[in-house]
């Protein structure tokens, strides 16, 4: 029954309904024990999407650090799994104004994010490291170049995503 909900809540996210998709995940984790909460939240990562979308970063960079520990553990560093976890670290740093510890994430987690298949939570990450280059454009001219060329490199990446995705 859980699951279910879950599944429910990771669809809301897709659509763009994170706040029906919050007060899902809150019933979910309100309602399980803490073992199978924990569970369901090492699963999936929409929640955290949900979370950070909807304003409440704070709530999510535990459970999240603590999925990136697991899936770091079990993939490895470099697996796309992990950069999820990283990514969205990276994306409630920004939100929690951690910009050094964020752009540490993100440059840690993009490469292999724009290598994988398109999803919502990859979507998330890319779109939420374009807006903190974005903000940090003004900085120095050496860092404005570099800025810009990871910029173009994620939206070439979610550019070429949402193009393969309409041909098929």
């Amino acid at each position: 029954y859980l699951e279910v909900r879950r599944s429910t809540a990771d669809s809301l996210v897709a659509e763009g309904e994170m706040t029906d998709a919050v007060a899902i995940y809150d019933a979910i984790f309100a309602q399980a024990d803490s073992t199978i909460a924990q569970r369901l939240r090492k699963e999936s990562v929409m929640w955290a999407v949900a979370r950070i979308s909807v304003g409440q970063s704070a709530k999510a960079i535990d459970h999240l650090e603590a999925v990136l520990r697991d899936r770091t553990r079990i993939y490895g560093a470099t697996h796309l799994r992990t950069a999820e976890a990283r990514g969205l670290i990276g994306a409630v740093r920004v939100h929690l104004g951690n910009d050094n510890d964020a752009a540490r994430d993100f440059r840690s987690s993009v490469p292999a994010l724009l290598d994988a298949p398109d999803g919502t939570v990859r979507t998330f990450i890319l779109e939420a490291y374009l807006a903190f280059l974005s903000s940090r454009a003004s900085i120095t001219d050496d860092r404005k170049v570099r800025t810009a060329v990871a910029a173009f490199q994620i939206a070439n990446g979610l550019r070429s995503s949402k193009v393969n995705k309409a041909l098929s």
